[in-house]
């Protein structure tokens, strides 16, 4: 099974962003910014998930109506979802990914670009399979 990581680097009272990289052999094969709501303990729908090791798989959400990767075995949570989006506004508890972060509409919160695309080639490279997700 692929493994894909999650590596955390920066923790705000807004947001937390980090890189996601699929690994090969001899470097990584794509690697992808992150940004998930701040750390508040696995709170749902205003905390980031804990750190760990989570299985995912590609899951029809109800509240997008299309089917996006969902981490599965989260501690008290469930419905958490790697998607598209530019904002922390936008997430419950999920993870964004991106190209860039940077705060596009100037609130002084970061925010995260390109995530659409970047969403669509992350899937096409896991070609929809499931995959193991470890956070650190």
């Amino acid at each position: 099974m692929i493994q894909v990581t999650l590596t955390r680097l920066d923790y705000t009272d807004k947001s937390t962003s980090g890189i996601l990289s699929v690994p090969k052999e001899n470097g990584y094969a794509w690697i992808a910014k992150t940004l998930e709501l701040p750390d508040k303990n696995n709170q749902p729908k205003i905390s980031c998930i804990p750190k760990g090791t989570y299985q995912v798989q590609y899951t029809l959400s109800p509240s997008f109506k299309k089917h996006t990767y969902e981490i599965q075995g989260v501690p008290m949570r469930a419905g958490i979802r790697i998607h598209s989006g530019n904002f922390t506004r936008q997430i419950l508890g999920c993870i964004l990914i991106g190209k860039e972060l940077v705060d596009i509409d100037k609130d002084g919160t970061i925010d995260i670009t390109e995530s659409r695309k970047t969403i669509e080639e992350f899937e096409a490279l896991l070609n929809y399979e499931p995959f193991t997700l470890t956070i650190q």
